[in-house]
């Protein structure tokens, strides 16, 4: 008895296009929320007319003056100046912090912030801003201004018995001009 071989032929694969490969990919549905790390109760000298006020209410609410590394941080005010959150945006190294824009103004934009200040601390001690720290808190004005929000200053916290009164409020030095 004789078998025959067929051979089965198989079709080269066919190869797809971009808009054939875009066809079948997932679209994400997201809902996002307000999701509070903490809640403090904070009445003392709520309303930020004055850079002074900044140092005393972050060693309040999160012990700012015990780290070693820089911290950037956002302090959402509402229309009278008050305090409604403060946000950790980055824990840097011992001498620099990477910022966007982007993260900067979820932040204001979630704790729906009227206006904003800007923080971070020198743990060198010396509160002077360095060129990057300008150019940084420049195109935060930009963008503030683009969204609405404004940055009312942006301020950094040194060494206050090095180097007093232990901070610079760029608004106050009027090196940059804010809104």
């Amino acid at each position: 008895m004789k078998t025959t071989k067929t051979a089965i032929q198989k079709e080269p694969p066919k190869k797809e296009t971009n808009v054939e490969r875009l066809k079948g990919t997932s679209v994400y549905l997201r809902r996002y929320g307000i999701v509070s790390e903490s809640s403090e109760l904070y009445e003392d000298a709520n309303v930020f007319s004055s850079p002074e006020l900044v140092r005393p209410a972050l060693n309040k609410l999160m012990n700012l003056d015990t780290y070693g590394c820089e911290l950037f941080i956002v302090l959402s005010l509402d229309t009278k100046l008050r305090m409604t959150a403060a946000s950790v945006i980055t824990q840097g190294t011992l001498d620099s912090s990477l910022v966007h824009p982007r993260e900067v103004f979820q932040s204001a934009i979630i704790n729906n912030a009227a206006s904003i200040i800007i923080v971070h601390n020198h743990p060198s001690g010396d509160p002077t801003p360095s060129k990057k720290d300008i150019a940084v808190t420049r195109e935060l004005i930009k963008a503030g201004r683009l969204l609405s929000i404004p940055v009312k200053d942006h301020i950094i916290l040194g060494e206050e018995k090095l180097f007093a009164p232990g901070f610079h409020s760029m608004r106050r030095s009027g090196e940059i001009a804010f809104d």
